[in-house]
C-alpha cells in the first residue's frame, strides 16, 4: 500500500472473500476490480457506487439464496413469484450489448420452469438519477432482460434521497421498488442473527456487517444488538455525567474457587 488510506488489491475492499478463483463469486467480483477501462479504480474507492454496491451486496453469500432473496422481495413489497429458489446467480455491471447500458446488479433466480430477474440501480447519498433512469423500463425492457416475464427493478439509494426518488419514478406497471442502503444493512444484520451457528459467531458476523456499513457512513436500520440503541454517545461521557466512571479497577482475575 502506498499510504494508510489507499487500497492496492481488490481483496482489501470487502469482507466476503471468495473461497477460490474458480468460484462464481470470484468471477463476478473480478468484473468490477479487473476492468482497466475505468479510471481511478472505482472498486477500490470507498465512496464510489461501484465499490459500495459490490462490497455490501456480496454479504448475501452468507445466506441461502431462497432466504435472502425472499427477504429482499418482502422488504421491498415486490411479488415473489417463485415457490422457492432452486438456483440463483447474480453479477455486477451487467451489460446489455445492444445499448451498452449497464445494470449495477442483475439477479436471476429459478424454480423449475419459473424464473425471476431482479435488477438494481444504485446511487450513493446525493447521487441523482439520470433522466432515462426514472423509467424502470429503461432497464427492465432491455434485450438482456426482457426474455423473462417476471422482472423487477429496485432503486438502491440513501434514506435521505428516498422521497425524492419515489416522486421521480415514472411507472404504471408496478415493476419497481425503492430500497435504502440503511434498510439493506438492517436486512443483512437480521439475516445474520438467524445463522445456524453459536451465538458468538452470529454476534460477530452481525457486528462485522454493522461495522462495514458504518465505515461507509451508513447506519443500518437494525443494529447488531438491541441494547446498542441505549448506549452513550461520546459527548455524554464527561466528568459532568452523574453516572461517570468512579472505579477504574478491572475485574480481570477469575473468582476464587
Amino acid at each position: 500500500m502506498d499510504s494508510h488510506n489507499e487500497l492496492c488489491w481488490w481483496w482489501q475492499a470487502l469482507m466476503a472473500i471468495p473461497s477460490d478463483r474458480s468460484s462464481e463469486a470470484y468471477e463476478r467480483l473480478k468484473r468490477v476490480w479487473f476492468d482497466h477501462t475505468w479510471s481511478n479504480h472505482p472498486f477500490l474507492n470507498f465512496t464510489h457506487e461501484i465499490h459500495m454496491t459490490a462490497t455490501l451486496f456480496e454479504n448475501f453469500t452468507l445466506f441461502s439464496s431462497d432466504l435472502w432473496l425472499r427477504t429482499l422481495m418482502e422488504t421491498t413489497s415486490l411479488p415473489f413469484p417463485l415457490e422457492s429458489v432452486e438456483d440463483c446467480r447474480w453479477s455486477y455491471e451487467v451489460l446489455d450489448t445492444k445499448t451498452s447500458k449497464l445494470a449495477d446488479v442483475a439477479i436471476h433466480a429459478r424454480k423449475g420452469k419459473d424464473e425471476l430477474i431482479v435488477i438494481f440501480e444504485a446511487k450513493r447519498k446525493g447521487g441523482a438519477l439520470k433522466k432515462e433512469d426514472v423509467d424502470p423500463g429503461s432497464y427492465l425492457d432491455l434485450e438482456e432482460f426482457r426474455w423473462c416475464e417476471r422482472r423487477y427493478l429496485i432503486y438502491l439509494v440513501d434514506e435521505v434521497d428516498k422521497p425524492k426518488v419515489i416522486s421521480q419514478i415514472n411507472d404504471h406497471d408496478n415493476r419497481f421498488a425503492v430500497l435504502t442502503w440503511q434498510e439493506l444493512g438492517g436486512m443483512q444484520i437480521k439475516l445474520a442473527q438467524t445463522l445456524d451457528c453459536p451465538i458468538q459467531l452470529r454476534s460477530f458476523v452481525a457486528g462485522a456487517i454493522q461495522f462495514q456499513y458504518l465505515q461507509h457512513g451508513i447506519t443500518p436500520t437494525v443494529l447488531a444488538q438491541a441494547y446498542l440503541l441505549d448506549e452513550l454517545a461520546k459527548y455524554s461521557i464527561t466528568k459532568d455525567n452523574p453516572d461517570k466512571m468512579r472505579d477504574y479497577y478491572t475485574q480481570w482475575r477469575l473468582p476464587a474457587e
